[in-house]
């Protein structure tokens, strides 16, 4: 995947909500004036029959909305169901302040998300600090910037390798403390 410096100064948004008691769902999305239709793919969300009893799964991943004709991130979202580590990270995060566009040909211009499932991702909390990280990535990733508190995590072949949400707000603290998964 190429990256690009991207020219355009988009403002992003995060919003962050309880799913379920041991889901929290994760969304960083462009604001816009036009409404995208979706923001995490609906047939992640699986129905299952136990017992007699339809439960609901959700395939975890990241999904990231990239529009097919300049690269530009529309969103990025992800779900959480597993504990969160709340002790040290052993990756080596390089903050870059820019947004950048992300150029693939992965991306079609008629569909504009991508979703990463064959990743299985760790999450930390630090600090104030959410880190979603592939566990396969390497220990020198780098953190591009979507608005205010937020990065795109790649590795060094630029690939996608998760998420990073500086600045945690009591309120959404609040959200993910009531979870089971902290």
């Amino acid at each position: 995947m190429d990256i690009e410096i991207s020219s355009n100064k988009s403002e992003y948004e995060r919003t962050i909500e309880k799913f379920a008691p041991r889901i929290l769902f994760f969304n960083i999305k462009k604001r816009t004036k036009r409404k995208l239709k979706h923001y995490m793919k609906f047939d992640n969300v699986l129905l299952e029959n136990i017992n007699g009893v339809m439960r609901k799964f959700v395939h975890l991943g990241l999904e990231v909305g990239i529009n097919g004709k300049h690269g530009e991130i529309e969103y990025a979202c992800f779900y959480i169901s597993e504990k969160i580590n709340t002790t040290i990270m052993s990756y080596n995060i390089n903050y870059v302040e820019y947004n950048v566009n992300l150029i693939d040909r992965m991306f079609d211009t008629k569909d504009i998300a991508t979703y990463f499932e064959n990743i299985q991702f760790e999450t930390f909390y630090i600090k104030d600090i959410l880190y979603f990280v592939n566990k396969e990535a390497c220990n020198n990733l780098n953190a591009y910037k979507l608005g205010e508190g937020n990065y795109i995590l790649l590795d060094e072949n630029n690939e996608v390798s998760g998420m990073v949400l500086k600045k945690i707000t009591e309120k959404e603290l609040e959200i993910i403390n009531s979870t089971e998964l902290i």
